[in-house]
């Protein structure tokens, strides 16, 4: 019956349509007419209707979407009547469009589908049809694609709300995400709703359908007060699990981000329907989010009060404000061929993504400029591409560990592996360059032995109104390597750590460079996971690398162990320096030419291959070395002492980090409690006799997950810990999180949250490791990003979704599990990440000839 009911109506509604309906709008005093072009889009079998006002005067190229609804068809109908039924009821109230049409704007009226016999999705859908519809015609009407806004009164209002945000995207594919919605550039919303149909006699007729339905199609409304007491559609409806379940089928339809368009908000503070509550809402989530947006209040405004002039003008001057649009000119506009050090380059552009990749930020470091701090960039002539990443930098073809995490999935070609191969890649979806996005710069893992810049996206990141950029960095014995003579070529004598000071110089040329990609040079994140954050760490401690950044990420890696030194030997690691001299002789021999110079033409393979060849060599936890200008001390040190850069910093790591190095260590050390032993022996003799109280292992199977918590509270946990604690010595501000999220890979259950699993979700690499992602995993994947983006553009993760994320403090010992529970808690891994502290401290100790304590700032590392 319904559906013969519709397509009734739907042919009285195209009947309507060719009839000449006199409207008060057509007066002849005002500067504008009335089309009589009433458009209509199929969209789901409903017959949208458009109506379309010119001024009489010069346009202006803008345009403004006017949603009609509220009371107009949230009634006993259906469906929407025909939009020119409407237009003399609604000229002098909340859509008055004529100061906008004064000012040369067109303005389009839209009737969509009403509930209960569509969903808000599918509402929405309309809608976003309307918009693509006016977009893809806009030379036909005289408007500019990229200036147009929307505005809606009480649940057109709110429809214009979910238009102009991230709303209905679900999906991560650009190609589904356009289907879905249709982005406008500014928003008006006035009394905005916070649950659609749920107010005065249409919302109790909206629960009546629902009741004589037995429930169907329940409550698809929308609602960002999130259990708010004023909330109606709460006082109305009692089943709590079907409200319950209301909330959480409607929550992948509306995402907040800082991309979102300007927005104001006005709200009558006498609003008994609608109360002025919600639209605080609506703008403290605005605010959390860094949207531009403003909360007009209107004292003794009710629902559906006629604004005055004043508030006439304050619409129309918010859209000329925001739908402005310059001239498009070399200083203005972030094009795909930019100028950048050494030269032009020419990028892509993927469903509005822009990407520049393979650009060279150095010199290339071969011949002799191998093992040499970075040289400026070569100039090059005419436009270089930079469509496709470079190549990676060398690094072991095959293996197992750090493989498994940096290397591509098995059978997959490998990319190129040159020398040459210091080059950065960009991603912005900023089309001025004064937009001033905040900049993250990724700087990915692998321990420093393998991985490239390219096995991540920055679309998600970029999504959310960040500039993104990855860089290569020498890896290996090629970028940890130090040498007597090196050392005698630097001016403060001085050599080893090679690919942080690459770190270092890309980081400078995104100072020099950025603000051409949309970027602000003076609000840039550094953060890496793995060796990425062992990398952010000494970014942080280094003096070389201060003013370079403004914020620091660390995920799931930090050197808070005894570093190895560039001169002086310790029992755990030889100087860099004689190490350097040990390896010079390993490749090429006891009796040959070992100079500097000798050594700089071997071949890259032969070097690889002879860094297999003695765990001297390929120990990675010692490659970052205390070498006297990088690095003047111990990390560790430089944080007890408050000497890093201070900037706001978040760190964490995995819940399961080690599941998979212990299953490898087990094949080398032995299963169960003899490998557990063998494995305490060598990394942790000096705690032997505490280890069983924290760790124990009467079984082999309690061994094993005893080995894999020590593991993880040794390589991880504490290290992280270590790095909030180091915070406490600066003014800014340190958050702690721990990520226990597990994919949806194969053998889940025993690998848990992975070394590595974190990326999948912050770059919305979601089908990683022959994972099978769930809607859930999209939508935390969405709340990861923004949070990262929320951190790097505020310095504080709060807002959106999160609970109330306190600051660490040595006192409050706070973090934030990110999981299928988003929570706050206190001393996390506490007192097992002590003992491992303990640890250190004894190994200082020791590695200074027993005299004295080895002190930290005031307390034992």
């Amino acid at each position: 019956m319904v559906h013969t009911l519709f397509g009734s109506y739907s042919r009285l509604l195209i009947l309507l349509a060719a009839l000449s309906v006199t409207s008060v709008l057509q007066a002849d005093d005002l500067p504008f007419t009335r089309d009589i072009d009433v458009i209509y889009h199929k969209q789901g079998g409903y017959a949208l209707t458009m109506d379309r006002l010119t001024p009489r005067g010069e346009a202006n190229g803008a345009a403004v979407i006017g949603v009609i609804s509220g009371r107009w068809i949230s009634k006993h109908e259906f469906l929407a009547p025909q939009v020119a039924d409407q237009l003399p009821g609604i000229a002098g109230g909340i859509l008055n469009p004529t100061e906008l049409l004064r000012r040369g704007y067109t303005v389009f009226y839209v009737v969509h589908g009403a509930q209960p016999l569509f969903t808000i999705p599918e509402i929405h859908a309309h809608l976003s049809a309307a918009v693509r519809h006016i977009r893809h015609n806009a030379e036909r009407y005289g408007v500019d694609p990229a200036r147009i806004g929307i505005m809606g009164g009480s649940a057109g209002g709110h429809l214009s709300l979910l238009q102009g945000t991230r709303g209905l995207i679900a999906d991560d594919n650009p190609k589904t995400q356009a289907e879905q919605s249709s982005r406008v550039q500014a928003v008006v919303s006035y009394f905005p709703p916070t649950d659609f149909v749920n107010y005065g006699t249409e919302g109790q007729f909206f629960i009546d359908f629902l009741t004589e339905a037995g429930g169907a199609n329940p409550l698809q409304t929308l609602d960002l007060a999130d259990h708010d007491d004023k909330n109606f559609l709460r006082n109305k409806v009692k089943d709590e699990a079907r409200l319950t379940q209301h909330y959480r089928d409607i929550a992948p339809y509306y995402h907040v981000s800082a991309d979102d368009p300007p927005t104001l908000l006005i709200h009558g503070d006498v609003d008994d329907r609608v109360p002025v509550q919600q639209s605080e809402r609506i703008a403290e989530r605005f605010q959390a989010e860094g949207v531009v947006h403003k909360l007009q209040r209107k004292a003794g405004g009710a629902h559906g009060w006629t604004p005055d002039d004043e508030e006439l003008n304050l619409v129309a001057d918010w859209f000329d404000t925001h739908l402005a649009r310059e001239p498009k000119t070399e200083e203005n506009a972030v094009d795909l061929e930019v100028e950048v050090t050494g030269g032009a380059i020419r990028g892509i552009e993927v469903a509005g993504l822009k990407q520049y990749l393979g650009i060279p930020y150095t010199a290339p470091p071969v011949g002799n400029l191998r093992w040499a701090p970075p040289a400026p960039v070569v100039p090059w002539k005419g436009v270089r591409d930079a469509s496709a990443p470079g190549p990676i930098c060398p690094q072991r073809k095959g293996g197992s560990g750090v493989a498994f995490y940096s290397g591509p999935p098995p059978g997959t070609p490998r990319p190129e592996q040159n020398e040459d191969c210091l080059t950065l890649n960009v991603w912005s979806k900023a089309t001025r360059t004064d937009e001033a996005r905040p900049v993250m710069v990724w700087i990915h893992g692998g321990g420093l032995v393998g991985g490239s810049s390219a096995k991540l996206t920055g679309r998600l990141l970029a999504e959310k109104a960040a500039v993104v950029v990855s860089m290569n960095y020498r890896l290996g014995q090629l970028g940890f390597f130090a040498h007597p003579e090196l050392s005698a070529k630097n001016p403060k004598g001085v050599s080893g750590n090679q690919g942080f000071r690459d770190q270092i110089q890309a980081l400078q040329w995104v100072r020099d460079n950025i603000g051409k990609f949309g970027g602000d040079p003076n609000n840039v994140t550094i953060f890496g996971e793995s060796s990425g954050g062992t990398s952010v760490a000494v970014l942080q401690a280094s003096p070389l690398a201060k003013g370079l950044f403004h914020r620091a990420i660390g995920q799931s890696g930090a050197p808070f162990h005894p570093m190895r030194h560039r001169i002086r030997d310790y029992s755990f690691a030889p100087s860099g320096e004689s190490n350097g001299l040990r390896f010079g002789a390993a490749l090429v021999g006891e009796d040959a030419d070992q100079s500097l110079a000798a050594l700089r033409k071997v071949p890259a393979d032969k070097i690889h291959e002879v860094t297999q060849s003695s765990q001297a060599f390929r120990v990675y936890e010692y490659f970052a070395m205390v070498d006297g200008e990088v690095l003047l001390e111990d990390v560790a040190t430089t944080f007890a002492n408050g000497k890093q850069n201070d900037v706001p910093t978040l760190v964490g790591a995995t819940s399961d980090e080690t599941s998979v190095p212990v299953d490898h260590l087990s094949t080398i050390m032995g299963t169960g409690i003899k490998g557990f032993q063998r494995f305490t022996a060598s990394m942790l003799p000096g705690i032997r006799d505490e280890i069983p109280t924290y760790y124990p292992a009467t079984t082999d199977e309690q061994a094993m997950q005893s080995w894999r918590d020590l593991f993880n509270n040794l390589n991880f946990h504490y290290p992280m810990r270590a790095w909030a604690r180091g915070m406490e010595h600066v003014k800014s501000d340190a958050y702690l999180y721990w990520f226990s999220w597990r994919p949806p890979i194969p053998n889940t259950d025993h690998i848990g949250a992975f070394h590595g699993s974190f990326q999948m979700y912050l770059f919305g690499n979601l089908k990683a490791y022959k994972a099978k992602p769930t809607d859930a995993d999209r939508r935390f994947s969405e709340m990861l990003a923004e949070t990262w983006v929320r951190f790097a553009r505020t310095g504080n993760p709060n807002g959106g979704t999160l609970p109330e994320w306190p600051a660490f403090t040595e006192e409050n010992e706070a973090y934030m599990e990110l999981g299928a529970a988003l929570r706050a808690g206190n001393n996390l891994e506490m007192p097992r990440v002590d003992l491992i502290g303990e640890a250190w401290a004894k190994r200082r100790h020791a590695a200074m000839g027993g005299e004295g304590e080895f002190k930290a700032g005031e307390r034992l590392w």
